[in-house]
């Protein structure tokens, strides 16, 4: 999936997503649940899509965070950052945690 450029175009489509906000319309909201569920299971257990993955981790947490009702994104995430040694101790910053804190806050 990596090599062959699935996962960057899966960015890219839920990057312009989050300027566009078009997830009102039914069928838009289908296409991005099959979209964040075919980027959890791309990287699925397989460390390598994971690492690769990891470089958007922040702005993931971001998209998730406001948009919560979208559980797939959601559990992208979660497949993201579990069980990952690597990517806990190198790609999460004190400041993800913070924010990460304060947004459940409010």
């Amino acid at each position: 999936m990596k090599d062959m450029g699935v996962l960057d175009l899966i960015i890219e489509i839920i990057y312009y997503n989050s300027f566009l906000d078009l997830t009102d319309d039914f069928y838009i909201k289908q296409f991005y649940e099959i979209l964040y569920n075919l980027l959890r299971i791309s990287i699925m257990e397989y460390r390598p899509n994971e690492l690769y993955a990891s470089q958007w981790l922040d702005f993931i947490r971001k998209i998730a965070l406001e948009k919560r009702k979208e559980v797939g994104l959601n559990l992208a995430l979660t497949e993201l950052i579990d069980n990952n040694e690597k990517i806990l101790t190198s790609r999460i910053t004190s400041g993800m945690i913070e924010s990460f804190v304060e947004k459940l806050k409010s």
